[in-house]
């Protein structure tokens, strides 16, 4: 089996934050966003993920700083993640660069009365795994964890590199001996171009590249925005046939000049598509586009000419 510690998006374009830590404040203004995904309807027990992030410019300490919650449930699982981040920014001519940190506490719910083993006997309300190390009820544990990112953004492009779960935490479900999950380190690399395709129309290419360093994911987009306020776009999941996943499809609306409003539709392409009727995904992004603080204001001189 193949699987990933990483929650899935299909809308990365929408939510650079997410993926790397150095990307706060690169909105230029306060920027909250809260998404919604619900994967592969149609299977038990389908990946659903919950998304709350805000960050902003901080130009008193020369950088960003943010906030992070994500909710994500799998199967018995469930993972809670809360984090802060600070990020430093340098300007010069060729674009703005930025490295961040972010802290944070994982906690993971693992819930034993919904597994089964071959040979665990489950009549009436019993429950017994045959296992030692599998539980039989409800069990949770919390670690902290770090991760680092760069993030460079210029006139026609941008991109960055993190490595989430830095410290390789390790989870261990309280009551259970030997249970534990270990979080593994993982490059998230993302880029995105943009450029005028006609009058009032431009079109923005991307990637985003996963790797634990064992197995890797790739997910390309493309998007056409069209005056500045309707979107659409297609994007590809996976290049070999243990990677390929799905078909996206995504649609967008610039509300007004805070809100934008944006959906995701996924075909499933692998295996999974005989049980599964796809995946939505829904990100709403608010920009409060006004300058907060510019951090202390100049010493007053007084002078005795006036």
């Amino acid at each position: 089996m193949q699987s990933q510690q990483l929650g899935q998006s299909s809308l990365y374009f929408a939510d650079k934050y997410l993926q790397n830590p150095a990307y706060a404040g690169f909105d230029r203004s306060l920027s909250l966003l809260a998404g919604y995904r619900t994967q592969w309807l149609g299977l038990e027990r389908n990946p659903v993920s919950q998304i709350i992030s805000a960050h902003m410019p901080v130009y008193a300490l020369n950088g960003g700083v943010g906030i992070n919650l994500v909710n994500e449930f799998l199967g018995a699982e469930k993972t809670l993640r809360l984090s802060m981040s600070y990020n430093y920014v340098i300007n010069n001519d060729l674009g703005t660069w930025s490295a961040g940190m972010r802290l944070g506490m994982v906690q993971k719910s693992l819930d034993g009365a919904l597994l089964r083993t071959p040979f665990g006997i489950y009549e009436g309300n019993q429950i017994n795994h045959q296992d030692p190390i599998l539980p039989e009820q409800l069990v949770s544990g919390t670690n902290w964890f770090s991760s680092l990112g760069v993030f460079y953004q210029a006139e026609v492009f941008q991109g960055g590199v993190s490595l989430e779960y830095l410290n390789s935490p390790r989870v261990h479900f309280n009551g259970v001996e030997g249970g534990s999950v270990k979080m593994l380190p993982t490059m998230v690399l993302f880029g995105e171009y943009g450029f005028p395709l006609a009058d009032l129309l431009e079109v923005y290419p991307s990637m985003l590249f996963k790797s634990d360093f064992r197995q890797w994911q790739v997910d390309l987009a493309a998007q056409a925005v069209y005056q500045d306020r309707y979107l659409v776009g297609l994007g590809w999941r996976g290049l070999t046939a243990h990677t390929l996943d799905a078909l996206v499809f995504h649609v967008g609306l610039y509300v007004n000049e805070h809100l934008k409003i944006v959906y995701a539709y996924d075909v499933p392409l692998s295996s999974l598509g005989v049980n599964s009727t796809g995946s939505h995904e829904l990100v709403l992004h608010y920009n409060l586009n006004k300058i907060i603080g510019l951090g202390l204001p100049p010493r007053i001189i007084y002078s005795p000419r006036y």
